[in-house]
């Protein structure tokens, strides 16, 4: 998927307004519930530990902090994103009512920590907000 900041920003903004952007509506609350609750509590087959620790939405993979791959130690279990390989991060945070966006060209798995040390400055500045 191809995208700019700015179209990106208008996404994460209309998902913290339960799918209304000016005045449009144009997702149902029930559609972005869908989309950043655990969908994996939809299926009893995987084990419990996988679907309390690991959680998913539709599209959107929860924040799980007690791992590598998490987005922030500072983001709570409601906020949801994407990690991209390719050194991408972005955060939507429905507590902090605000999102994090970080585009980089520095490969994840090369240094994972950076973009978690960045994330966390930048919920840290919402905390003091």
């Amino acid at each position: 998927m191809f995208s700019t900041p700015d179209d990106m920003a208008l996404l994460f903004q209309m998902l913290l307004n339960g799918g209304e952007l000016g005045g449009v509506r144009l997702l149902s609350p029930a559609t972005v519930q869908a989309m950043t609750g655990n969908r994996l509590d939809d299926l009893p087959e995987l084990p419990e530990p996988i679907r309390r620790t690991r959680p998913w939405g539709l599209g959107w993979r929860l924040n799980h902090r007690a791992s590598d791959d998490t987005f922030g130690d500072l983001l709570g279990p409601r906020a949801y994103g994407h990690l991209g390989a390719t050194g991408t991060m972005c955060w939507i945070d429905p507590d902090r009512d605000g999102f994090c966006l970080l585009l980089t060209t520095a490969p994840r798995d090369k240094a994972p920590w950076r973009l978690v040390h960045l994330s966390n400055a930048v919920a840290a500045a919402f905390r003091n907000a």
